[in-house]
């Protein structure tokens, strides 16, 4: 039993320290926001492209399914409001750095850090 905790322990220390390192070593902040709604086969279209340093509000309308309020403040992005049941999308918290992603399933609207 000892030996099983100790290995667990061991790879979820790994895991923990090869996150870390990741963040630290190869992440640097985003440029651009680029705000996409996904279409029922997989297809990404961008609708609104953002730079990351200038603040400003916008609503994402997603019809049918709904609208989630984007804010952009201080190099950071989160959503502040959506009429989705769950609210899964506001409680993501902001986001900054390269390849970071916001995304709200029922509505299909992705919001991405991106470097050009």
């Amino acid at each position: 039993m000892k030996r099983e905790f100790y290995l667990v322990l061991t790879i979820l220390l790994l895991v923990c320290g090869c996150t870390l390192a990741n963040r630290v070593l190869f992440s640097e902040p985003g440029a651009k926001v680029e705000v996409a709604v996904i279409a029922d086969n997989s297809a990404k279209t961008v609708l609104k492209t953002f730079d990351l340093s200038q603040d400003t509000t916008y609503t994402i309308s997603s019809e049918p399914q709904g609208m989630n309020v984007l804010n952009i403040q201080d190099g950071t992005v989160w959503i502040s409001e959506a009429d989705c049941p769950n609210q899964d999308c506001v409680k993501q918290g902001k986001i900054s750095m390269n390849g970071e992603m916001l995304v709200c399933l029922p509505h299909r609207i992705t919001v991405s850090i991106v470097e050009h």
